[in-house]
Parts: structure tokens; C-alpha cells; sequence
């Protein structure tokens, strides 16, 4: 499963999620200014925009164990919740 993201900045880790039938590029115009302070990260959901679909389902519960991984790739162990 290959999921696409868009990334800016260092610091701490920020995770934006787009909704549907959006991708990263929605957040286009808040990415600069949030990357000079944090590391943003905008993946695309799983389906959506540059990210591979499935046959297994777009459940919520496989949403975020796709985001759980891609965070284990990266080597976010935590990003704030807001």
C-alpha cells in the first residue's frame, strides 16, 4: 500500500487531514507558515488523491492504522492532538 504525503518544515511533528474528496493539497496555503515552526506532514488518505486505493475497505479503523504506519515509516513516535 503505497500512501502518498506532502512534507514541510522541522520541529515538532503536525498532521494535517484532509477530508473527503479532498488530498493534501488542500492545505496548499497554511503549509509555509506552519513549517517554520513545525514538521508538517499532509498524506493523502488512503484512496485519495496520490494514495493507492484498496479492495480491503476505507473503514476508520483502517484510516488510522494507515496513519499509524506512515507515521512508524517517518519516525513520528507522537504528533500533538489539537
Amino acid at each position: 500500500m503505497r500512501i502518498h504525503y506532502a512534507e514541510a518544515g522541522t520541529g515538532e511533528p503536525l498532521i494535517l487531514l484532509h477530508g473527503w474528496p479532498q488530498h493534501w493539497w488542500e492545505w496548499r496555503q497554511v503549509i509555509a507558515p506552519l513549517a517554520r515552526r513545525y514538521r508538517v506532514i499532509c498524506p493523502d488518505i488512503r484512496g485519495l488523491g496520490w494514495s493507492e486505493g484498496s479492495g480491503g475497505g476505507y473503514t476508520f479503523e483502517r484510516l488510522a492504522r494507515d496513519l499509524v504506519e506512515l507515521m512508524d515509516q517517518l519516525g513520528v513516535r507522537r504528533a500533538p492532538a489539537w
